[in-house]
């Protein structure tokens, strides 16, 4: 029984690590500890799992049926899904169930980001040209251990999340803090054009703000491990509160989540998964989803 506990990672033991106060490589050394303990933890549990590469997927990793189906066949039934529940949610509605309503929204999502999933290509090999002074956001998957450890954590395929505009890439990384990059070659990713409601001049504005500001491993690992929102001071961020954070003030403070403004939930508590699903049922930020070309 007491070897069973030592093998748990507790939030104390977390906000101990965090806390400790070390720098340097004895710092960089007790966070790869950290990571190395969710990463065994994950496999001890049978959740950190190779990814399968071929273009047949069970139907049962969605329903519970052993069935082997298409890419094609698993799009055209969640579709189906999709318009039943967007009828389902238009009664609930129309009933006052608000509550049962945001619940089968939640499910839809589900379905629609299993359906926008398919969509993911290489960095290496964009599908499309991207236009000149057009700002795009660009989620990144989780192919390493670590990037697929916190994938697994936040409950969804992306690990990372940044802004492209004419061929720069605007983000917070570990290390480097927020500064200008280019796009990683070899990188799993998906990318959707911001809508006209997203000013261009103003994401340079926000990057011209907070450049230079190092990245906060320490918050990134408070907010979407624990649970816990550290008041915002625009002293350091992590990548997806970076992004959010510069979408916010893009759009003039305008965007809501969960029936709050931005300030008042917290650009620490979204997550590149929850940004993600966020933008999948707004049409604010992006221009509309399309559906997925068959083919």
């Amino acid at each position: 029984m007491d070897d069973e506990d030592d093998e748990e990672i507790s939030s104390e033991e977390v906000e101990q690590s965090l806390d400790s106060g070390v720098e340097g490589e004895e710092k960089e050394e007790m966070v790869e500890e950290l990571e190395e303990k969710i990463l065994d933890k994950l496999k001890e549990e049978n959740i950190l799992v190779e990814d399968k590469k071929d273009d047949k997927t069970t139907s049962g990793e969605f329903f519970g049926f052993g069935k082997r189906e298409t890419k094609e066949e698993v799009i055209e039934r969640l579709k189906k899904h999709i318009r039943a529940l967007e009828n389902a949610i238009k009664e609930e509605k129309e009933k006052g169930n608000i509550k049962r309503a945001n619940h089968l929204k939640d499910i839809m999502t589900d379905f629609k980001a299993k359906i926008e999933n398919f969509k993911i290509f290489s960095s290496n090999d964009l599908p499309f040209k991207l236009k000149k002074n057009t700002p795009y956001i660009c989620f990144h998957r989780g192919t390493t251990d670590y990037g697929r450890a916190i994938s697994l954590i936040t409950r969804g395929p992306y690990s990372h999340v940044d802004i492209i505009m004419n061929g720069k890439v605007y983000t917070a990384l570990d290390p480097g803090g927020v500064d200008e990059y280019t796009l990683p070659k070899d990188k799993e990713v998906i990318v959707y054009e911001l809508s006209k409601k997203v000013n261009p001049k103003k994401i340079l504005t926000f990057f011209k703000k907070t450049k230079g500001a190092p990245y906060d491993f320490k918050r990134a690992i408070k907010a979407h491990i624990l649970g816990q929102h550290t008041e915002e001071n625009f002293n350091s961020f992590f990548c997806s509160q970076w992004v959010t954070a510069c979408l916010d003030y893009a759009t003039d403070f305008q965007i809501k989540y969960k029936g709050k403004k931005l300030t008042d939930f917290g650009y620490d508590m979204i997550h590149p998964n929850a940004l993600f699903r966020y933008l999948l049922n707004d049409d604010f930020l992006i221009k509309r989803v399309k559906e997925i070309e068959e083919g």
